[in-house]
């Protein structure tokens, strides 16, 4: 397995122990009980519960939204669990400092380049030099 697989692996058993009350998961021909055993972990009987492309739409297009303003900026990111990985972390550092933007005291050139897939909205204020 390699460091992504790795990583999605740590998540869905998070995932699954902190929402749904799983506290061990057997992946077919992958995790090691799983590889070692086959069928034979399987109880009689057992429910069955796919997660598909079709599945994780879902539970994404059904999942609560809490805040009062579902439409309202973000004020605040807050970033890091028990389980996230150093890698992770800096992916994550990485989109959020590419949504912020600064002002150059000093008037020299910038340029913004948008090299994702979504649309990008940019918002500036330009003051007069000396005026701030």
């Amino acid at each position: 397995l390699d460091d992504a697989a790795c990583t999605y692996l740590k998540d869905f058993g998070a995932a699954t122990a902190s929402n749904g009350a799983v506290g061990l998961y057997h992946i077919d021909k992958l995790t090691p009980e799983a590889a070692k055993y086959g069928e034979d972990l399987i109880k009689e009987g057992a429910k069955v519960y796919v997660v598909d492309d079709a599945e994780l739409e879902r539970v994404y297009r059904e999942y609560p939204v809490i805040w009062k303003n579902k439409d309202a900026a973000p004020k605040l990111c807050f970033m890091g669990c028990p389980h996230m990985s150093l890698q992770q972390l800096k992916d994550w550092t990485e989109k959020v400092e590419a949504g912020l933007c600064h002002y150059c005291p000093m008037g020299h050139q910038h340029s913004l380049i948008n090299d994702g897939d979504g649309e990008l909205i940019f918002y500036a204020v330009v003051p007069k030099h000396g005026q701030i």
